[in-house]
C-alpha cells in the first residue's frame, strides 16, 4: 500500500451503530484503484472489576440485537457504495 493510501485512510469509523453494551462501526476504506468500499466491526463493551473492557465475541443471547446493529450497518454501507458506483457510471 503507498504512503499516500496509508494518510488517506481513516482509523474513524464515519457511523457507529449502538445498542446498549455493543455497537457495529462503518469504516470507509479506499482501493488502489480509488474506489471506496466499506468495512464494518462489531463490538460488545462490558466491565471487569473498575475497568471497561471490549470484546469481539457475543453470547448467543446477544445476537438478536447484534444482527439488528449490522443490518443497519450493511444498508448504510450498501446505500453509500451504491450511490458511488451511479456516480461513476454517469
Amino acid at each position: 500500500m503507498s504512503n499516500q493510501t496509508q494518510k488517506d485512510q481513516s482509523n474513524e469509523p464515519i457511523r457507529v451503530f449502538r445498542a446498549p453494551g455493543m455497537s457495529v462501526a462503518v469504516f470507509a476504506n479506499t482501493s488502489d484503484d480509488g474506489r471506496t468500499f466499506h468495512k464494518l466491526s462489531a463490538q460488545r463493551v462490558y466491565k471487569s472489576g473498575d475497568k471497561f473492557r471490549t470484546s469481539t465475541s457475543f453470547s448467543v443471547a446477544e445476537l438478536p440485537q447484534l444482527i439488528l446493529l449490522m443490518l443497519r450497518a450493511w444498508a448504510y454501507a450498501s446505500d453509500l457504495e451504491d450511490s458511488g458506483k451511479e456516480r461513476d457510471n454517469g
